[in-house]
């Protein structure tokens, strides 16, 4: 069930989300970008290789190897694997050969999902949820270290039922998913099923259980419509009716007061970091 409250922590070098010059956006951030090298990553040796509902196309070249030599192939990787052959006819070996390393072995998913991720230009907004009501996420000083610059940035409450989170037109995708974490990479063998949104999807809302602290929750986006582009940034346009209120760090004081004037104008709840004495945690006063 979609949490009722999302949270993303911003460092201070993005205050001037408080600007009034209605700079209020968020960045959808390229994969490439984010901070875990593992993202969108899946184990090759788990995956059956594209069979001919992947292989669609019907694409003609005398260049291409024989359909016999290249299910040979591709049956003796997976045999070395420990998978079953390849089931259905190969539409198109040149496909086939192409995810086929030269040393035997199969390279074909990762290089299928990065070939997907690049054409469909995919972004990806990383916010946090409570995991229940003894344990908020907004007071895990974890978070507010590793993603608020050591407590000088600063986190906003998001309402996921806002239009910001809509989906977009097929087939873009503008999707909201929890992430899911696991000891191991997943095992996606439906790959050759799965259509392009299907790809994404599985494969970037799966983490390893040592992000499990963060409870994190992702929208998945493709294309670039309605998005400011930059050289750093992918960045959407964040309404006022999405921000349930905001939450400064202890080590916000350089634009604290900007942050107050904004939401006083829009009438959005603040709140100040208080440091406890009587044992690790954090709190907040609304100021």
């Amino acid at each position: 069930m979609t949490p009722q409250v999302l949270y993303k922590f911003m460092g201070s070098d993005r205050a001037n989300f408080f600007s009034s010059e209605k700079k209020q956006a968020l960045n959808l951030a390229s994969i490439r970008s984010l901070n875990d090298p593992f993202e969108f990553s899946n184990s090759c040796s788990a995956f059956r290789l594209m069979n001919a509902k992947q292989a669609n196309r019907q694409d003609s070249d005398e260049a291409s190897p024989r359909k016999e030599d290249v299910r040979k192939k591709i049956d003796t990787c997976l045999n070395k694997l420990g998978l079953p052959p390849i089931k259905g006819e190969l539409v198109n070996p040149q496909i086939q050969y192409h995810y086929l390393d030269g040393r035997g072995g199969v390279n074909s998913p990762q290089k299928l999902i990065d070939d997907i991720l690049k054409k469909r230009d995919v972004g990806v907004l990383s916010m946090s949820a409570d995991r229940n009501d003894d344990d908020p996420i907004i007071e895990n000083p974890l978070m507010w270290a590793h993603y608020c610059k050591s407590f000088s940035g600063f986190a906003i409450a998001l309402d996921p039922r806002d239009d910001f989170f809509s989906a977009k037109k097929e087939p873009d995708l503008c999707v909201l998913k929890k992430v899911d974490y696991q000891p191991s990479m997943p095992l996606l063998e439906d790959l050759p099923q799965l259509t392009e949104n299907e790809i994404i999807l599985k494969a970037g809302t799966v983490k390893s259980h040592h992000w499990a602290y963060e409870n994190e929750w992702r929208l998945i986006t493709t294309g670039n419509d309605g998005l400011h582009i930059t050289d750093k940034a992918r960045l959407k346009k964040l309404p006022i009716t999405a921000i349930k209120g905001i939450y400064l760090g202890i080590k916000s004081n350089e634009y604290a007061d900007n942050a107050i004037k904004f939401c006083k104008d829009y009438e959005i709840p603040i709140y100040s970091m208080q440091i406890r004495k009587d044992n690790w945690g954090i709190n907040f006063l609304n100021i």
